[in-house]
């Protein structure tokens, strides 16, 4: 209905129920719901539960949220995105009261289930109670905190809504970056080690919300920037922990997939593989086709790499925290912050990177 002429001073309220179940005519990993284990609801593009109002072309609006409070029953732990005002107990029910100005509708992540929570800092970690969860805590804890100590020191602030960072244990397909909110499905928690596959999936959810600069959805650079950048810029933080081994065998052994995915269009599974096509030709609607399996997780990175080796350490990690620190990023804007750092003869190369699928030689990491 029009909103023109309501007097709306004193507020609105809004009531609204019904069922809320994973849609598994989508994809398996919709694991968003509300049932006796727990509720997981993700934002806008997931699972909208939330009244959202504004043009249905904003991408996305933004939420605003001054206040909000959140009831869950005793015994389970709710986590909203955003800054934790107060938490406490009273008649059966666990209120918790969270604020998050300027939130995106993409970030609003609302979780809650049977979790202990421990802190370090402006860490909390919202962890199971069986033995292997609980061992595993202080190590994702460890982990965490280092590694966003990196981002805030190298990447600067990002987008991420308040200060504090909330790590949850997660139901299966539960890895999700949403503000400063990052889950961690359960197997990986318990398996967790910082240079393991569960240590990459933690260290890549965190670094979203330090890279990925707003950036216009009809842009050619924008698939490159919302999955492509966090494919790479988590691995100079697990360098600064793990040492310049594990980054090298890393490159070697993206370059080596990637080849390996040119040449047979399958991957290790065996499983075919998308078209490749040019890093800055996939569509924003289809940047799920890429995601994790091609260009974006391997081209792009590489891409980064050879960037990162022409510019030098130090050099590299000043124009990336530049980067990030636009309003708003194009293609066009890119290529000149690339040619700003390393001359107008590196045009040529860019062309090949950035518009075409061509892999020479001269682009490979050293072997």
């Amino acid at each position: 209905m029009p909103l023109e002429g309501l007097d709306l001073a004193s507020g609105m309220t809004l009531r609204y129920a019904g069922p809320f179940n994973p849609s598994r005519a989508r994809s398996p990993s919709d694991y968003m719901r509300i049932a006796e284990s727990g509720a997981f609801l993700r934002g806008h593009g997931y699972s909208p539960w939330y009244p959202l109002f504004g043009d249905r072309e904003m991408d996305p609006a933004s939420l605003d949220i001054q206040r909000l409070t959140l009831e869950v029953p005793a015994g389970w732990t709710g986590v909203f995105t955003g800054h934790i005002v107060s938490r406490d107990t009273l008649d059966g029910w666990e209120r918790s009261v969270w604020s998050a100005p300027g939130l995106s509708a993409w970030d609003a992540q609302l979780s809650a289930r049977p979790w202990e929570v421990e802190q370090v800092g402006d860490v909390r970690l919202y962890a199971l109670k069986d033995a292997a969860s609980r061992g595993a805590a202080a190590r994702v804890l460890e982990a965490a905190r280092r590694w966003d100590a990196f981002y805030r020191e190298r990447y600067g602030g990002g987008r991420r809504v308040g200060s504090d960072l909330h790590i949850l244990q997660m139901p299966p397909f539960g890895d999700i970056a949403s503000g400063n909110v990052i889950g961690l499905s359960e197997e990986q928690f318990r398996d967790f080690e910082p240079g393991s596959f569960p240590g990459r999936t933690l260290a890549h959810e965190m670094v979203h919300a330090f890279v990925q600069v707003t950036t216009p959805s009809e842009d050619p650079i924008h698939a490159v920037v919302m999955e492509g950048f966090p494919s790479y810029f988590h691995l100079p933080a697990m360098e600064s922990t793990l040492g310049s081994g594990y980054y090298r065998e890393w490159v070697a052994g993206t370059d080596s997939a990637y080849d390996l995915r040119r040449r047979t269009g399958v991957d290790r599974r065996g499983n075919s593989l998308p078209r490749e096509i040019p890093m800055t030709a996939i569509p924003a609607e289809d940047i799920g086709v890429w995601k994790d399996r091609f260009v974006l997780n391997d081209r792009v990175p590489l891409f980064l790499d050879w960037l990162r080796r022409r510019m030098g350490d130090e050099r590299f990690l000043v124009w990336a925290r530049a980067l990030f620190a636009k309003d708003q990023l194009t293609l066009a804007l890119f290529e000149e912050s690339v040619t700003d750092v390393l001359g107008e003869e590196v045009r040529s190369a860019l062309h090949l990177w950035l518009k075409t699928t061509e892999y020479p030689e001269r682009f490979r990491p050293p072997r």
